[in-house]
Protein backbone atom coordinates (compact mmCIF):
# COMPACT_ATOMS: atom_id res chain seq x y z
CA UNK A 1 0.00 0.00 0.00
CA UNK A 2 1.21 3.38 -0.91
CA UNK A 3 1.94 6.20 1.61
CA UNK A 4 0.34 8.48 -1.10
CA UNK A 5 -2.91 7.13 -2.15
CA UNK A 6 -6.66 7.26 -0.69
CA UNK A 7 -6.08 3.45 0.50
CA UNK A 8 -4.01 3.93 3.00
CA UNK A 9 -4.81 7.83 4.22
CA UNK A 10 -8.62 6.10 4.86
CA UNK A 11 -6.93 3.09 6.78
CA UNK A 12 -4.56 5.69 8.60
CA UNK A 13 -8.40 7.38 9.59
CA UNK A 14 -10.34 4.72 10.05
CA UNK A 15 -7.39 2.95 12.64
CA UNK A 16 -6.45 6.58 14.23
CA UNK A 17 -10.07 7.29 15.00
CA UNK A 18 -10.85 3.47 16.20
CA UNK A 19 -7.85 4.30 18.48
CA UNK A 20 -8.64 7.21 19.81
CA UNK A 21 -12.22 5.75 20.74
CA UNK A 22 -10.38 3.06 22.18
CA UNK A 23 -8.05 4.82 24.37
CA UNK A 24 -11.19 7.23 25.47
CA UNK A 25 -13.10 3.89 26.45
CA UNK A 26 -10.52 2.14 27.91
CA UNK A 27 -9.79 5.48 29.93
CA UNK A 28 -13.21 6.15 31.26
CA UNK A 29 -13.79 2.10 32.58
CA UNK A 30 -10.17 2.80 33.89
CA UNK A 31 -11.63 6.22 35.75
CA UNK A 32 -14.93 3.99 37.08
CA UNK A 33 -13.09 0.89 38.49
CA UNK A 34 -10.45 3.46 40.16
CA UNK A 35 -13.55 5.82 41.80
CA UNK A 36 -15.41 1.91 42.47
CA UNK A 37 -12.29 0.25 44.15
CA UNK A 38 -11.91 3.29 46.22
CA UNK A 39 -15.75 3.82 47.27
CA UNK A 40 -15.65 0.44 48.42
CA UNK A 41 -12.56 0.64 50.40
CA UNK A 42 -14.02 3.40 52.04
CA UNK A 43 -16.66 2.00 53.10
CA UNK A 44 -14.86 -1.17 54.60
CA UNK A 45 -12.86 1.78 56.34
CA UNK A 46 -16.14 3.36 58.23
CA UNK A 47 -17.50 0.10 58.89
CA UNK A 48 -14.51 -0.85 60.58
CA UNK A 49 -13.97 2.85 62.12
CA UNK A 50 -17.55 2.66 63.46
CA UNK A 51 -17.23 -1.23 64.54
CA UNK A 52 -14.16 -0.04 66.78
CA UNK A 53 -16.37 2.78 67.96
CA UNK A 54 -18.70 0.89 69.34
CA UNK A 55 -17.11 -2.00 70.45
CA UNK A 56 -15.07 0.48 72.51
CA UNK A 57 -17.66 1.61 74.54
CA UNK A 58 -18.34 -2.08 76.22
CA UNK A 59 -13.76 -2.40 76.61
CA UNK A 60 -14.07 0.73 78.60
CA UNK A 61 -17.01 -0.05 81.09
CA UNK A 62 -15.56 -1.32 84.28
CA UNK A 63 -13.04 1.57 83.89
CA UNK A 64 -15.74 4.07 82.87
CA UNK A 65 -14.69 6.91 85.46
CA UNK A 66 -11.67 7.28 84.26
CA UNK A 67 -10.19 9.05 80.65
CA UNK A 68 -7.29 5.76 80.78
CA UNK A 69 -10.36 2.98 79.79
CA UNK A 70 -10.19 4.56 76.72
CA UNK A 71 -6.31 3.76 76.23
CA UNK A 72 -6.21 0.51 77.75
CA UNK A 73 -9.65 -0.69 75.99
CA UNK A 74 -8.24 0.35 72.68
CA UNK A 75 -5.12 -1.56 73.27
CA UNK A 76 -6.83 -4.15 74.50
CA UNK A 77 -8.72 -3.87 71.11
CA UNK A 78 -5.45 -4.52 69.11
CA UNK A 79 -4.41 -7.26 71.04
CA UNK A 80 -1.66 -5.12 72.90
CA UNK A 81 -1.09 -7.53 76.43
CA UNK A 82 -2.01 -4.65 79.09
CA UNK A 83 -3.48 -5.32 82.79
CA UNK A 84 -6.99 -4.72 82.41
CA UNK A 85 -9.62 -4.21 85.55
CA UNK A 86 -12.37 -7.26 86.22
CA UNK A 87 -11.09 -9.37 83.49
CA UNK A 88 -14.06 -12.24 83.53
CA UNK A 89 -16.52 -9.65 82.75
CA UNK A 90 -14.75 -8.52 79.15
CA UNK A 91 -13.96 -12.35 78.38
CA UNK A 92 -17.46 -12.86 76.33
CA UNK A 93 -16.84 -8.92 74.90
CA UNK A 94 -12.74 -9.67 74.27
CA UNK A 95 -13.87 -13.40 72.33
CA UNK A 96 -16.61 -11.93 70.14
CA UNK A 97 -14.39 -8.66 69.43
CA UNK A 98 -11.82 -11.20 68.66
CA UNK A 99 -14.18 -13.15 65.86
CA UNK A 100 -15.46 -9.73 64.44
CA UNK A 101 -11.74 -8.23 63.99
CA UNK A 102 -11.35 -11.96 61.79
CA UNK A 103 -13.86 -10.99 60.40
CA UNK A 104 -13.34 -7.41 59.46
CA UNK A 105 -9.80 -7.98 58.71
CA UNK A 106 -8.31 -5.82 60.89
CA UNK A 107 -5.41 -8.28 61.77
CA UNK A 108 -3.18 -6.79 58.85
CA UNK A 109 -4.13 -3.03 59.30
CA UNK A 110 -2.70 0.04 60.14
CA UNK A 111 -4.29 1.53 63.33
CA UNK A 112 -4.25 4.54 65.66
CA UNK A 113 -5.82 6.23 68.20
CA UNK A 114 -5.47 10.26 68.93
CA UNK A 115 -6.46 11.85 71.95
CA UNK A 116 -7.98 15.39 71.82
CA UNK A 117 -4.41 16.83 71.74
CA UNK A 118 -3.75 14.95 68.77
CA UNK A 119 -0.95 12.96 69.90
CA UNK A 120 -1.01 8.87 70.07
CA UNK A 121 -2.22 7.06 72.58
CA UNK A 122 -2.10 3.77 71.20
CA UNK A 123 -1.66 1.86 67.36
CA UNK A 124 -1.14 -1.05 66.28
CA UNK A 125 2.31 -3.22 65.93
CA UNK A 126 2.93 -2.26 63.04
CA UNK A 127 2.97 1.54 62.70
CA UNK A 128 6.30 2.48 63.79
CA UNK A 129 7.13 5.86 65.34
CA UNK A 130 7.86 7.54 62.31
CA UNK A 131 4.74 6.49 60.71
CA UNK A 132 2.72 7.46 64.15
CA UNK A 133 3.81 10.95 63.86
CA UNK A 134 3.11 11.37 59.94
CA UNK A 135 -0.51 10.27 61.05
CA UNK A 136 -0.33 12.97 63.90
CA UNK A 137 0.64 15.87 61.59
CA UNK A 138 -2.20 14.73 58.67
CA UNK A 139 -4.50 14.85 61.32
CA UNK A 140 -4.06 17.92 62.01
CA UNK A 141 -6.94 20.42 62.04
CA UNK A 142 -9.33 17.72 61.19
CA UNK A 143 -11.27 16.87 64.20
CA UNK A 144 -14.70 17.67 63.64
CA UNK A 145 -15.09 15.70 59.97
CA UNK A 146 -14.59 12.30 58.76
CA UNK A 147 -12.33 12.15 55.95
CA UNK A 148 -10.74 9.32 53.34
CA UNK A 149 -7.46 10.13 51.40
CA UNK A 150 -4.02 7.98 49.69
CA UNK A 151 -1.40 8.63 51.82
CA UNK A 152 2.32 7.78 51.01
CA UNK A 153 4.93 6.90 53.47
CA UNK A 154 8.56 5.37 52.54
CA UNK A 155 7.09 2.12 50.30
CA UNK A 156 3.89 2.10 51.80
CA UNK A 157 0.67 3.30 50.20
CA UNK A 158 -2.27 3.49 52.75
CA UNK A 159 -5.74 4.29 52.36
CA UNK A 160 -6.65 5.60 55.65
CA UNK A 161 -9.91 7.16 57.17
CA UNK A 162 -9.98 9.83 59.84
CA UNK A 163 -13.12 9.43 62.24
CA UNK A 164 -13.44 11.81 65.34
CA UNK A 165 -14.99 10.15 68.08
CA UNK A 166 -17.01 11.25 71.53
CA UNK A 167 -16.64 9.33 74.32
CA UNK A 168 -18.53 11.48 76.68
CA UNK A 169 -17.11 12.30 80.05
CA UNK A 170 -13.79 10.30 78.73
CA UNK A 171 -12.65 12.61 75.89
CA UNK A 172 -12.77 13.14 72.60
CA UNK A 173 -10.66 11.05 70.52
CA UNK A 174 -9.65 10.26 66.47
CA UNK A 175 -9.28 6.53 65.14
CA UNK A 176 -6.94 6.31 62.46
CA UNK A 177 -7.75 3.04 59.94
CA UNK A 178 -5.19 2.42 57.36
CA UNK A 179 -5.73 -0.56 54.73
CA UNK A 180 -2.95 -0.96 52.02
CA UNK A 181 -3.90 0.07 48.33
CA UNK A 182 -1.29 -2.63 47.20
CA UNK A 183 -4.22 -4.87 45.89
CA UNK A 184 -5.97 -1.75 44.04
CA UNK A 185 -3.03 -0.66 42.62
CA UNK A 186 -2.57 -4.70 41.02
CA UNK A 187 -6.03 -4.25 39.81
CA UNK A 188 -5.45 -1.05 38.31
CA UNK A 189 -2.06 -2.03 37.08
CA UNK A 190 -3.01 -5.49 35.80
CA UNK A 191 -5.93 -3.42 33.71
CA UNK A 192 -3.37 -1.09 32.38
CA UNK A 193 -1.42 -3.62 31.15
CA UNK A 194 -4.16 -5.33 29.34
CA UNK A 195 -5.04 -2.04 27.46
CA UNK A 196 -1.83 -1.74 26.58
CA UNK A 197 -1.61 -4.73 24.69
CA UNK A 198 -5.08 -5.47 23.72
CA UNK A 199 -5.76 -1.73 22.46
CA UNK A 200 -2.43 -2.34 20.16
CA UNK A 201 -3.38 -5.49 19.21
CA UNK A 202 -7.52 -4.66 18.13
CA UNK A 203 -5.72 -1.67 15.73
CA UNK A 204 -3.73 -4.34 14.00
CA UNK A 205 -7.21 -6.53 13.54
CA UNK A 206 -8.80 -3.12 12.44
CA UNK A 207 -5.90 -2.24 10.22
CA UNK A 208 -6.30 -5.45 8.11
CA UNK A 209 -10.16 -5.44 8.66
CA UNK A 210 -9.87 -1.62 6.78
CA UNK A 211 -7.52 -2.38 4.53
CA UNK A 212 -10.72 -5.01 2.95
CA UNK A 213 -13.51 -1.93 3.84
CA UNK A 214 -11.57 0.67 1.90
CA UNK A 215 -10.70 -1.99 -0.91
CA UNK A 216 -14.06 -2.71 -0.99
CA UNK A 217 -15.62 1.34 -1.15
CA UNK A 218 -13.07 1.88 -3.98
CA UNK A 219 -13.77 -1.03 -5.95
CA UNK A 220 -15.80 0.97 -8.50
CA UNK A 221 -12.79 3.76 -8.49
CA UNK A 222 -10.67 0.56 -10.28
CA UNK A 223 -13.71 -0.50 -12.26
CA UNK A 224 -14.21 3.08 -13.66
CA UNK A 225 -10.09 3.04 -14.22
CA UNK A 226 -10.25 -0.13 -15.93
CA UNK A 227 -13.25 0.68 -18.03
CA UNK A 228 -11.74 4.15 -19.35
CA UNK A 229 -8.90 1.84 -20.55
CA UNK A 230 -10.59 0.08 -22.28
CA UNK A 231 -12.26 2.37 -24.16
CA UNK A 232 -11.07 3.08 -27.55
CA UNK A 233 -12.65 5.11 -30.25
CA UNK A 234 -13.92 1.18 -31.64
CA UNK A 235 -15.36 0.27 -28.98
CA UNK A 236 -17.62 2.67 -26.64
CA UNK A 237 -19.73 0.38 -25.88
CA UNK A 238 -18.07 -0.34 -22.19
CA UNK A 239 -19.90 0.60 -18.94
CA UNK A 240 -19.26 0.16 -15.15
CA UNK A 241 -21.37 -2.17 -13.18
CA UNK A 242 -23.52 -0.14 -10.81
CA UNK A 243 -25.13 -2.69 -8.97
CA UNK A 244 -24.56 -3.44 -5.34
CA UNK A 245 -22.45 -0.29 -5.36
CA UNK A 246 -22.45 2.50 -2.10
CA UNK A 247 -24.34 5.20 -3.19
CA UNK A 248 -21.62 8.22 -3.43
CA UNK A 249 -19.59 5.34 -5.70
CA UNK A 250 -22.79 4.50 -7.56
CA UNK A 251 -22.97 8.29 -8.19
CA UNK A 252 -19.62 8.59 -9.53
CA UNK A 253 -19.60 5.13 -11.90
CA UNK A 254 -23.35 6.57 -13.40
CA UNK A 255 -22.07 10.06 -14.26
CA UNK A 256 -19.01 7.97 -15.94
CA UNK A 257 -21.10 5.95 -17.83
CA UNK A 258 -23.19 8.61 -18.96
CA UNK A 259 -19.99 10.50 -20.15
CA UNK A 260 -19.38 8.01 -22.42
CA UNK A 261 -22.82 7.42 -23.44
CA UNK A 262 -22.57 11.04 -24.66
CA UNK A 263 -19.14 10.36 -26.44
CA UNK A 264 -20.76 7.49 -27.96
CA UNK A 265 -23.42 9.37 -29.11
CA UNK A 266 -20.98 11.89 -30.42
CA UNK A 267 -18.96 9.05 -31.97
CA UNK A 268 -22.69 7.90 -33.49
CA UNK A 269 -23.06 10.68 -34.79
CA UNK A 270 -19.95 11.61 -36.70
CA UNK A 271 -19.80 8.24 -37.82
CA UNK A 272 -23.69 8.09 -39.34
CA UNK A 273 -23.28 11.91 -40.55
CA UNK A 274 -19.80 10.31 -42.85
CA UNK A 275 -21.68 7.68 -43.96
CA UNK A 276 -24.73 9.83 -44.77
CA UNK A 277 -22.74 12.69 -46.66
CA UNK A 278 -20.89 9.39 -48.55
CA UNK A 279 -24.14 7.97 -49.56
CA UNK A 280 -26.14 11.07 -50.44
CA UNK A 281 -23.51 13.11 -51.91
CA UNK A 282 -22.03 10.25 -54.21
CA UNK A 283 -24.56 10.30 -56.42
CA UNK A 284 -25.31 14.02 -57.76
CA UNK A 285 -21.46 14.79 -57.37
CA UNK A 286 -21.03 11.77 -59.74
CA UNK A 287 -23.54 12.82 -62.12
CA UNK A 288 -21.93 16.65 -62.08
CA UNK A 289 -18.23 15.02 -62.90
CA UNK A 290 -19.48 12.77 -65.76
CA UNK A 291 -21.38 15.73 -66.94
CA UNK A 292 -18.49 18.05 -66.69
CA UNK A 293 -16.36 15.25 -68.17
CA UNK A 294 -18.42 14.74 -71.36
CA UNK A 295 -19.02 18.29 -72.02
CA UNK A 296 -15.35 19.29 -71.67
CA UNK A 297 -14.19 16.10 -74.20
CA UNK A 298 -15.82 16.72 -76.86
CA UNK A 299 -17.46 20.06 -79.00
CA UNK A 300 -21.09 20.90 -77.68
CA UNK A 301 -23.54 24.07 -78.54
CA UNK A 302 -24.05 26.23 -76.10
CA UNK A 303 -27.23 24.93 -75.91
CA UNK A 304 -25.87 21.98 -74.69
CA UNK A 305 -23.34 23.70 -72.32
CA UNK A 306 -26.30 25.36 -70.41
CA UNK A 307 -28.04 22.37 -70.30
CA UNK A 308 -25.36 20.79 -68.78
CA UNK A 309 -25.14 23.86 -65.92
CA UNK A 310 -28.99 23.85 -65.82
CA UNK A 311 -28.23 20.21 -64.64
CA UNK A 312 -25.47 20.24 -62.30
CA UNK A 313 -27.54 23.59 -60.63
CA UNK A 314 -30.15 21.28 -59.94
CA UNK A 315 -27.40 18.61 -58.30
CA UNK A 316 -25.70 21.12 -56.36
CA UNK A 317 -29.10 22.54 -55.10
CA UNK A 318 -29.92 18.92 -54.35
CA UNK A 319 -26.57 18.39 -52.10
CA UNK A 320 -27.49 21.67 -50.30
CA UNK A 321 -30.76 20.64 -49.28
CA UNK A 322 -29.29 17.05 -48.11
CA UNK A 323 -26.98 19.41 -46.21
CA UNK A 324 -29.18 21.16 -44.58
CA UNK A 325 -31.28 18.67 -43.86
CA UNK A 326 -28.22 16.59 -41.82
CA UNK A 327 -27.34 19.88 -40.05
CA UNK A 328 -31.16 19.63 -38.86
CA UNK A 329 -30.90 16.29 -37.80
CA UNK A 330 -27.62 16.81 -36.04
CA UNK A 331 -28.96 20.03 -34.47
CA UNK A 332 -32.16 18.02 -33.46
CA UNK A 333 -30.31 14.57 -32.14
CA UNK A 334 -26.91 15.75 -30.59
CA UNK A 335 -27.72 19.53 -29.14
CA UNK A 336 -31.22 19.28 -27.41
CA UNK A 337 -29.71 21.43 -24.81
CA UNK A 338 -29.79 24.52 -27.21
CA UNK A 339 -33.42 23.94 -28.32
CA UNK A 340 -35.45 26.42 -25.83
CA UNK A 341 -39.24 25.59 -25.08
CA UNK A 342 -42.13 28.30 -24.48
CA UNK A 343 -45.56 28.21 -23.72
CA UNK A 344 -47.86 28.14 -26.75
CA UNK A 345 -51.82 27.40 -27.34
CA UNK A 346 -51.82 24.80 -30.01
CA UNK A 347 -55.36 26.22 -31.03
CA UNK A 348 -53.89 28.89 -32.00
CA UNK A 349 -50.67 27.44 -33.47
CA UNK A 350 -52.95 24.57 -35.65
CA UNK A 351 -55.11 26.96 -37.15
CA UNK A 352 -51.91 28.49 -38.46
CA UNK A 353 -50.61 24.87 -39.76
CA UNK A 354 -54.30 24.63 -40.93
CA UNK A 355 -54.16 28.26 -42.95
CA UNK A 356 -50.52 27.62 -44.47
CA UNK A 357 -51.37 23.71 -45.20
CA UNK A 358 -54.29 24.87 -47.31
CA UNK A 359 -52.30 26.77 -49.46
CA UNK A 360 -49.87 24.28 -50.45
CA UNK A 361 -53.32 21.81 -51.11
CA UNK A 362 -54.85 24.35 -53.33
CA UNK A 363 -53.00 23.55 -56.38
CA UNK A 364 -53.67 20.16 -56.44
CA UNK A 365 -57.39 20.74 -55.18
CA UNK A 366 -56.82 18.62 -51.82
CA UNK A 367 -59.39 20.00 -49.19
CA UNK A 368 -57.68 20.70 -45.80
CA UNK A 369 -59.84 20.49 -42.46
CA UNK A 370 -59.29 21.05 -38.56
CA UNK A 371 -61.31 19.86 -35.71
CA UNK A 372 -60.22 20.74 -32.23
CA UNK A 373 -61.88 20.72 -29.23
CA UNK A 374 -63.45 24.13 -27.19
CA UNK A 375 -61.23 24.02 -24.38
CA UNK A 376 -58.08 26.05 -24.99
CA UNK A 377 -54.67 23.30 -24.74
CA UNK A 378 -50.99 24.84 -23.75
CA UNK A 379 -48.13 22.78 -24.68
CA UNK A 380 -44.25 23.64 -23.42
CA UNK A 381 -42.91 24.03 -27.07
CA UNK A 382 -40.21 25.60 -29.30
CA UNK A 383 -42.31 26.99 -31.77
CA UNK A 384 -39.92 26.68 -34.43
CA UNK A 385 -39.41 23.43 -34.46
CA UNK A 386 -42.58 22.64 -33.81
CA UNK A 387 -43.94 24.38 -36.84
CA UNK A 388 -40.85 22.41 -39.06
CA UNK A 389 -42.54 18.93 -37.43
CA UNK A 390 -46.21 19.96 -38.73
CA UNK A 391 -45.83 21.51 -41.98
CA UNK A 392 -43.45 18.19 -42.82
CA UNK A 393 -46.27 15.71 -41.66
CA UNK A 394 -48.81 18.23 -43.28
CA UNK A 395 -46.57 18.70 -47.21
CA UNK A 396 -46.25 14.76 -47.06
CA UNK A 397 -50.36 14.55 -46.58
CA UNK A 398 -50.84 17.12 -49.68
CA UNK A 399 -47.49 15.83 -51.44
CA UNK A 400 -48.53 11.43 -51.70
CA UNK A 401 -52.99 12.68 -52.07
CA UNK A 402 -54.10 12.47 -55.42
CA UNK A 403 -56.27 15.29 -56.49
CA UNK A 404 -59.03 16.17 -54.97
CA UNK A 405 -58.55 13.95 -51.84
CA UNK A 406 -58.98 14.77 -47.89
CA UNK A 407 -56.50 15.89 -45.32
CA UNK A 408 -57.77 16.20 -41.85
CA UNK A 409 -56.29 17.50 -38.81
CA UNK A 410 -58.02 16.35 -35.45
CA UNK A 411 -57.17 17.29 -32.23
CA UNK A 412 -57.73 14.96 -28.63
CA UNK A 413 -56.85 15.11 -25.48
CA UNK A 414 -56.08 11.94 -23.93
CA UNK A 415 -55.39 12.95 -19.86
CA UNK A 416 -52.51 14.46 -19.76
CA UNK A 417 -51.76 14.18 -23.36
CA UNK A 418 -52.46 15.94 -26.88
CA UNK A 419 -53.17 13.83 -29.58
CA UNK A 420 -53.13 15.20 -33.14
CA UNK A 421 -53.90 13.39 -35.95
CA UNK A 422 -52.78 14.20 -39.83
CA UNK A 423 -55.15 11.52 -42.20
CA UNK A 424 -54.76 11.60 -45.54
CA UNK A 425 -56.66 9.85 -48.36
CA UNK A 426 -53.47 9.11 -50.29
CA UNK A 427 -51.41 6.04 -52.12
CA UNK A 428 -50.59 4.79 -47.78
CA UNK A 429 -47.97 2.37 -47.13
CA UNK A 430 -47.14 -1.03 -46.82
CA UNK A 431 -46.96 -2.85 -43.54
CA UNK A 432 -43.69 -3.84 -44.00
CA UNK A 433 -42.60 -0.40 -44.36
CA UNK A 434 -43.99 1.21 -41.82
CA UNK A 435 -41.35 0.33 -38.70
CA UNK A 436 -38.67 1.98 -41.87
CA UNK A 437 -40.08 5.06 -42.68
CA UNK A 438 -38.70 7.01 -39.58
CA UNK A 439 -34.89 5.73 -40.86
CA UNK A 440 -33.06 8.41 -42.54
CA UNK A 441 -33.04 8.51 -46.00
CA UNK A 442 -35.69 5.65 -46.78
CA UNK A 443 -37.80 6.60 -49.46
CA UNK A 444 -40.94 3.97 -49.89
CA UNK A 445 -40.20 2.29 -53.24
CA UNK A 446 -43.24 2.06 -55.52
CA UNK A 447 -43.82 3.92 -59.11
CA UNK A 448 -45.87 6.76 -57.70
CA UNK A 449 -43.69 7.75 -55.25
CA UNK A 450 -40.20 7.44 -57.12
CA UNK A 451 -42.42 10.89 -59.07
CA UNK A 452 -42.16 12.56 -55.63
CA UNK A 453 -38.83 14.35 -54.72
CA UNK A 454 -37.39 13.88 -51.15
CA UNK A 455 -33.83 13.23 -49.76
CA UNK A 456 -35.96 10.73 -46.90
CA UNK A 457 -34.85 12.63 -44.16
CA UNK A 458 -37.90 14.64 -43.43
CA UNK A 459 -39.96 12.11 -40.97
CA UNK A 460 -36.98 11.24 -39.27
CA UNK A 461 -36.06 14.90 -38.38
CA UNK A 462 -39.93 15.01 -36.92
CA UNK A 463 -39.80 11.96 -35.24
CA UNK A 464 -36.40 13.62 -33.70
CA UNK A 465 -38.44 17.00 -33.13
CA UNK A 466 -40.90 14.86 -31.31
CA UNK A 467 -38.82 13.12 -28.56
CA UNK A 468 -37.56 16.15 -27.58
CA UNK A 469 -40.76 17.53 -26.72
CA UNK A 470 -41.13 14.12 -24.83
CA UNK A 471 -43.56 12.68 -27.37
CA UNK A 472 -43.36 10.79 -30.24
CA UNK A 473 -45.25 9.59 -33.49
CA UNK A 474 -47.25 6.69 -34.26
CA UNK A 475 -48.00 5.75 -37.39
CA UNK A 476 -51.52 3.79 -39.12
CA UNK A 477 -51.72 2.97 -42.96
CA UNK A 478 -53.09 0.90 -45.46
CA UNK A 479 -51.98 0.67 -48.71
CA UNK A 480 -54.66 2.52 -51.19
CA UNK A 481 -56.59 3.70 -48.48
CA UNK A 482 -54.19 6.33 -47.14
CA UNK A 483 -51.81 7.28 -43.63
CA UNK A 484 -52.81 8.63 -40.41
CA UNK A 485 -49.94 10.04 -38.63
CA UNK A 486 -50.74 10.48 -35.15
CA UNK A 487 -48.26 13.28 -33.01
CA UNK A 488 -48.87 12.98 -29.06
CA UNK A 489 -47.09 15.62 -26.75
CA UNK A 490 -47.19 15.86 -22.71
CA UNK A 491 -49.77 18.96 -22.33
Amino acid sequence: MKINSIKFKLCVLYVGILGLILVAYRGVLYYNLYQTLYRDSDVQLSAKAQEMHETLWLFTGPLRESKRAVTFGFKRMLGVDVTYPDPERLKPIEAEWLERRAILGLNKDYINLLNEDGKTVASSPNIDKGLSRFLENYAAGRKKMVFYNVVYKESLNLRIVVMPVDFANLGKYTIQIGISTDPIIYILRDRINKSAISIPLIMLGAVFIGYLFVWRILKPVRQVAKTANDISHENLSARVNVQDVDEEMKYLAESFNNMIERLEESFSYVEEFSSYVAHELKTPLAIIKGETEVVLQTDHSHEECKEVMRSNLQEVDKILKIIDYLLLLADVNYRKQSVNFERIDLKEFLEDIHEKSKILAAEKKITVNLTMPQEPITLMANRMELRRLFFNLADNAIKFTPENGNVDIVVNCRKDKAQINIADTGMGIRSEDIPKIFNKFFRVTSDKNKKQPGSGLGLGIAQSIARIHQGRIEVKSEPNKGSTFTVILPI
